[in-house]
């Protein structure tokens, strides 16, 4: 049997170069449509105090403010930190550590919304009466235009997802607690810049966002200069390393203070001493 004719190089290449330049046109179409595509949600994060057994109403705003109608959805679900930057992860109803999923209530859950109109969304949580500490889920709303988007025979659906974070704590429970768990020196020569890292552990049961600052003494105890770390966020339990660097720091023998604020008042302190050769 002859084998199948093979389409010459210049016609591969034609085919290839029309594949390319429809997909840039998609992907132009596509761009057009998600900057014209958008929803708001109002508060993005609420937080609740409510008593162990007690319930707390709430409002959510979800507003189209693209130009096309908008058909949306909306589930809870639980979310916690994956970097102590503040990024998140979400899970399904109910498994992860700290979830408040089953205690939420809300209507309406699904509705259509013109361009420019708003809906509220009115929830309920009621705590359990065994209930202490912080918990933690989500209000997530997923948004699409009725329709699917066609380009160059291509059929594509577009979707946008906004939350409500839910941060609850339960009144007279609270434990605002950590520790620094390690405050190490990662270069200290005298021609490269100071690079301290401090390990911190929420050891309470909320959330808390701490706020550092590094200060640099003389063995005199005067201050040679401080600087900030990145504030930290953690749920209770979580562990997370921040860096702070400073630039220009002779030789001699320091000492380095560490500052966190957990809460108003609330601080954690340690210090190191160092040696710059």
């Amino acid at each position: 049997m002859a084998a199948p004719l093979q389409p010459s190089r210049k016609i591969q290449e034609s085919i290839m170069k029309r594949m390319i330049l429809a997909g840039l046109a998609l992907g132009a179409v596509l761009m057009q449509d998600l900057y014209a595509f958008s929803v708001e949600v109002e508060p993005t994060v609420s937080e609740i105090s409510v008593p162990a057994g007690g319930s707390y109403a709430g409002v959510i705003t979800v507003t189209n403010v693209s130009k096309d109608a908008l058909e949306i959805t909306s589930k809870i679900m639980d979310w916690e930190y994956e970097s102590c930057a503040g990024a998140k992860k979400y899970f399904p109803t109910g498994t992860s550590r700290y979830s408040c999923s089953g205690w939420i209530t809300y209507t309406p859950d699904s509705f259509r919304l013109e361009p420019g109109q708003s809906q509220e969304v009115h929830y309920t949580l009621t705590a359990p009466a065994a209930a202490s500490g912080g918990y933690f889920s989500m209000a997530l709303f997923g948004a699409v235009i009725p329709g699917a988007k066609t380009s160059n025979g291509v059929t594509v659906n577009i979707a946008l997802n906004m939350a409500t974070l839910f941060v609850v704590e339960i009144e007279n429970t609270q434990d605002v607690r950590g520790s620094l768990k390690e405050l190490d020196v990662v270069r200290s020569a005298a021609s490269g810049p100071l690079e301290v890292t401090a390990r911190f552990r929420n050891e309470g049961n909320v959330r808390v966002n701490a706020q550092g600052r590094l200060s640099i003494l003389n063995t005199d105890g005067s201050t040679v200069g401080w600087t900030r770390f990145p504030d930290i966020k953690t749920l209770p339990q979580d562990e997370c390393t921040t860096a702070a660097q400073w630039d220009g720091l002779g030789k001699g023998h320091y000492r380095l203070v560490a500052t966190f604020e957990l809460a108003p008042g609330k601080l954690l302190i340690r210090e190191k001493e160092i040696n710059i050769e």
